[in-house]
């Protein structure tokens, strides 16, 4: 009779369950290092890194201010813009909260659980950011599909632009896709001219977006098409505050399926530049052409130390990159130079 060894067993069993743990942890690790895109040697160096004081970074853009440049960022969860030097030291905190609530809502206090949801549901989820000419400032939010665009201190709301990708995609829509519907929609906003907005889809499917005024002709993006740091946005005619836009032209990005859309900027020769937070890179995009695919040129690997990057933007040959990190203490802003190539 063969005796069973229970304890031995157990020894055995403990050993295998700490060894696949460590080779889970192995692969997370390598599968983490490996995310940056084709090659994973960085392509930008460090030049400081910071850790502004709010949580999850979404949107970020600068503007020139009275003393200079100011660095406008927004996160994901509140409806609060902070303003820094582009050290890092903070000029000012704005809310906008009660300005969306007092023109959009019927709820006028969060005192019971009804109204505080809906409240909160409205003054979260903004996803990018963007200025003009005039330095007004331009919000994404992402589950109403709306860019609320504020005046230049920010102290009211000008116009509202309500966009929809179920009028892009209406085969999804007709299939019943699950993953269409659900949190993957607008991650990035670029300010084009004529009125017209580049908006950029995270997944399923991962794709740029031109939406314009109803009748309008896509005009794609390009040094021509896009709108300069001077110039300031196309209001539509008349003084309606909510205004719907309809999709112009979509460019699908399917190279990497594993990736995503998390933000959008350009460069200074008016190339598109688009931000994964799954690949941790910079994809590349010399124009967009309507009736033609979107061809990514070079994709520009992050540096290993910044996780979760979900806002872009860039002043000079500096790029900034802003995290979406759960706690204040972390650094979640980079201030990023491009490795010159050999």
């Amino acid at each position: 009779m063969v005796h069973w060894d229970r304890k031995k067993y157990r020894r055995l069993l403990m050993i295998q369950i700490v060894a696949l743990l460590f080779i889970g942890l192995g692969i997370a690790f390598f599968l983490r290092e490996d995310s940056g895109g084709p090659g994973s040697q960085p392509s930008f160096t460090i030049e400081k890194k910071m850790a502004l004081p709010l949580k999850e970074i979404s949107g970020a853009a600068w503007r020139m201010g009275k003393q200079g440049p100011e660095l406008i960022v927004v996160g994901d969860r509140k409806a609060e813009l902070d303003i820094f030097t582009l050290d890092g030291e903070k000029r000012e905190q704005l809310s906008f909260k009660a300005l969306l609530t007092n023109q959009f809502s019927l709820c006028r206090t969060e005192d019971f659980e009804e109204c505080s949801k809906l409240i909160k549901k409205m003054s979260s989820n903004w996803e990018a950011l963007s200025v003009d000419g005039r330095g007004r400032v331009f919000l994404l939010q992402e589950h109403t599909q709306s860019v609320v665009v504020l005046s230049r201190d920010m102290n009211r709301v000008e116009r509202v632009f309500h966009f929809n990708f179920a009028d892009t995609f209406p085969k999804l829509i007709a299939r019943g896709s699950k993953k269409f519907s659900k949190n993957a929609l607008g991650e990035g906003l670029l300010l084009l001219k004529k009125g017209h907005i580049l908006i950029g889809k995270e997944q399923y499917p991962m794709a740029l977006v031109e939406f314009g005024p109803r009748g309008d002709r896509a005009i794609g993006l390009s040094p021509s098409t896009l709108l300069g740091p001077k110039e300031t946005f196309l209001d539509p005619v008349g003084d309606q505050m909510q205004v719907d836009l309809q999709p112009l032209a979509y460019w699908i990005l399917s190279g990497h399926s594993k990736c995503d859309i998390s933000d959008l900027d350009h460069d200074e020769a008016g190339q598109l530049l688009v931000l994964s937070q799954a690949c941790r890179q910079i994809g590349l995009i010399k124009q967009l052409v309507p009736g033609r695919e979107a061809v990514v040129s070079e994709y520009m690997n992050l540096p290993h130390e910044i996780i979760n990057p979900e806002a872009l933007s860039r002043i000079g040959d500096r790029w900034l990159v802003g995290s979406d990190m759960a706690r204040k203490r972390d650094y979640n802003f980079y201030i990023l130079r491009k490795i010159s190539p050999l």
